[in-house]
């Protein structure tokens, strides 16, 4: 098998997996790309139509599809992951072969008995070259990766194996792909630390593959997701935060169907006028790419607050109304769908403008609707702020809201209990049973079902706080700053010191660890070193056991912008919003079959 691509290092995740495409179809002539189901997503987030025509690749298509037309005179480059399934389509493509040659590109290093195999079936010496190059991974932006694994637990604090497989496998192609070895830290919780042994072992076993000359080496700080479960909860005002936990974000693309058929059951209960109201600006826009490549208005707002992107909607349309002597007046996103409506020639030219509208209209309509403005600035007020009597009132008078969803509510009563845990006494209800009265959570839990919140919503708050309670032993860093005198000083003045916003005052747990990481102040029994040292390094690379979130990676991309010296990239199994941080939580619950689940 030939060696793997000596491909100059990097510091991009898109760069490093766009140059694996572009060098494998670098030949001259027509050819065929065969791709996995994995395998085509990566590719998909990497190189754009136009890239891929200029390769002159004539078709691209699944591995798994069989009614392929034959075409002898063209070359296959196969692309796929190094799995039983996947060699399985290879060999049944090699017996009955469509193309006249082949060239196997498998996305990690393959078992030899599955090689051996391939060998074995290629009667007629088609393959010409079989290669290893690691991109086992979904690069989301420049400096954010996701490995789209979720369900990594059996039990609390315990691997799933396969899942512990995959994400070495994700972690180390991140790293062989940028052509480096890190340096390993990891926080002092049994999942960070069994990863952290893992990717260790893997790179002292295949040293020759995993040595680069390039010192320093850059730091793998693992961390766990539990530690900070208030980031993965809080409602997001930044336009891809605000995307993924409203409309949900995958691969880079937006879903809108669920969204459609909530907005039309709200039209029919509005009345037989407003459902048969055309829905304009958004035709055939029921999944929409969300990705910075090649849209120039995402780069620009991608990490900007609602009210600024709304603003930068606005001033692209006042502009081409000037070129076209328009003179309506635009003041809301109903507005600009409705002008977008009426120049089909400007939709035409401007399909970038048209999804950013149609995404706009759908997430201010869905934070009106469910009063979400009020929501979050006591959800801020939770994470940021002291003062728990104003908060708890706060609280109250919010929960009343009947905009608010039964999920919404639970949510911040859920919160307030990771926040002020230690402050009652008795703690919340376990599910099913009726909270016990003499302390602020159980009146807020009797508060949600005389408000008839459902009981699987309420459920979710002791469920939690079972798993990421501090009383539950998950964390161990100051959540809350409370440990620290200036942080409290802070607070009691009324927040963060330079916070122009209220929806978005608050700042991950990770930028924190981080600062003291980089400082060398990272306390080494909290975060032992598992592979090496470096005190200085000139990147991290920071991974998130549990999932990461937009909000960490906007607060990373804000922090490397402005820091010359060192560049930060943030990955996690999955990409987190609310909820599925809550089914995670739920899912961990239920395996463990604790007693009162």
């Amino acid at each position: 098998m030939a060696a793997a691509f000596e491909q100059p290092p990097a510091t991009d995740l898109v760069q490093n997996l766009r140059s694996y495409v572009m060098r494998m179809s670098s030949e001259p002539g027509m050819k065929v790309l065969l791709l996995d189901k994995t395998m085509s997503t990566i590719v998909s987030m990497v190189v754009t139509q136009s890239e891929v025509l200029k390769k002159e690749l004539y078709l691209i298509d699944r591995i798994e599809e069989t009614k392929r037309e034959a075409m002898p005179q063209l070359k296959a480059i196969c692309y796929v992951q190094p799995t039983q399934e996947s060699v399985d389509a290879l060999v049944a493509e090699l017996k009955a072969p469509k193309y006249g040659k082949y060239e196997i590109y498998f996305a990690h290093m393959i078992r030899p008995t599955l090689l051996e195999r391939l060998a074995f079936n290629d009667d007629a010496e088609l393959v010409q070259n079989v290669q290893e190059v690691f991109s086992l991974y979904y690069p989301v932006s420049h400096c954010h990766f996701t490995l789209n694994i979720p369900r990594i637990v059996d039990m609390p604090n315990t691997w799933r194996r396969d899942s512990l497989d995959a994400v070495v496998q994700g972690i180390t192609s991140v790293f062989l792909a940028a052509r480096r070895r890190p340096a390993i830290r990891s926080q002092a919780t049994p999942m960070c630390i069994k990863l952290a042994q893992e990717l260790s072992q893997f790179m002292t076993a295949e040293a020759t593959l995993c040595e680069f000359p390039r010192e320093p080496p850059p730091v793998l700080l693992i961390l766990d997701r539990w530690d900070d479960p208030v980031t993965p909860l809080l409602t997001q005002w930044t336009y891809e935060a605000m995307v993924h936990e409203l409309l949900g974000i995958s691969n880079n693309r937006v879903n809108l169907r669920k969204s459609r058929e909530e907005r039309e059951k709200e039209k029919e209960a509005a009345g037989a006028a407003a459902a048969a109201e055309p829905i304009k600006g958004d035709k055939d826009l029921d999944e929409i790419v969300f990705s910075v490549e090649g849209d120039s208005f995402l780069q620009d707002n991608v990490y900007a607050n609602f009210g600024e992107v709304g603003n930068a909607l606005r001033k692209l349309v006042d502009t081409f109304q000037l070129k076209h002597k328009g003179h309506e007046r635009i003041e809301t996103i109903d507005d600009i769908k409705n002008f977008i409506s009426s120049y089909p020639e400007f939709r035409a030219m401007s399909t970038t403008v048209s999804k950013h509208v149609t995404l706009v209209g759908e997430l201010s309509r869905i934070a009106e609707s469910r009063n979400l403005f009020d929501l979050s600035e006591v959800e801020q007020q939770i994470a940021c702020q002291t003062g728990h009597d104003e908060t708890l009132k706060r609280i109250k008078d919010v929960l009343v809201d009947q905009k608010l969803s039964p999920y919404h509510r639970a949510k911040l009563v859920l919160l307030y209990a990771i926040r002020y845990e230690r402050r009652g006494q008795g703690g919340p209800p376990r599910p099913g049973m009726a909270a016990p009265r003499g302390n602020s959570l159980a009146d807020l839990m009797n508060t949600l079902q005389m408000l008839y919140t459902e009981e699987k919503y309420r459920d979710l708050i002791p469920m939690a706080m079972s798993l990421v309670g501090a009383s539950a032993g998950a964390r161990m860093s100051d959540l809350f700053g409370d440990r620290k005198p200036m942080s409290i000083i802070k607070k009691k003045l009324g927040g963060l010191k330079g916070v122009e916003n209220i929806y978005t005052q608050h700042s991950p747990l990770l930028m924190s660890t981080l600062d003291q990481l980089l400082k060398g102040r990272l306390p080494e029994k909290s975060f032992p070193i598992v592979d090496r040292n470096n005190l200085r390094p000139r990147e991290v690379y920071i991974f998130m056991v549990g999932g990461s979130t937009y909000e960490e990676a906007r607060a990373i991309d804000l922090f490397n912008k402005s820091n010359s010296e060192v560049k930060v990239f943030l990955g996690g199994n999955v990409i987190h919003n609310s909820r599925s941080f809550l089914e995670d939580l739920k899912f961990v619950s239920n395996t463990a079959a604790k007693p009162g689940f």
